[in-house]
């Protein structure tokens, strides 16, 4: 039996002494996100473990991570109650 009075948590702005976390929002934060990742070896350096990226450009980078961050499938995965196949930075989400 699912509870119907549980609301899911606002997303918030945390701030701390040398960072803060925010959700992110594509339109606001590409630019910046992609001018920190790319542009010398140093800063593409950030792209070495993954599986993803660099991106050729700021809109390239924007529609990757629209296509696979976890922000936009969340209120799915809350409603469903993580009963389905997705994936995730390109690992599939299941819990069978």
């Amino acid at each position: 039996m699912q509870d119907r009075t549980w609301q899911p948590p606002e997303f918030l702005q945390l701030q701390g002494q040398f960072v803060t976390l925010r959700p992110f929002v594509a339109l606001r934060d590409i630019d910046a996100l992609y001018a920190a990742s790319h542009g010398t070896p140093e800063k593409e350096a950030i792209w070495n473990y993954l599986y993803y990226g660099p991106f050729d450009s700021p809109s390239t980078m924007k529609d990757w991570m629209e296509r696979n961050t976890l922000i936009d499938i969340l209120p799915t995965l809350l409603r469903r109650g993580w009963g389905f196949q997705r994936s995730l930075f390109g690992f599939p989400l299941s819990t069978s």
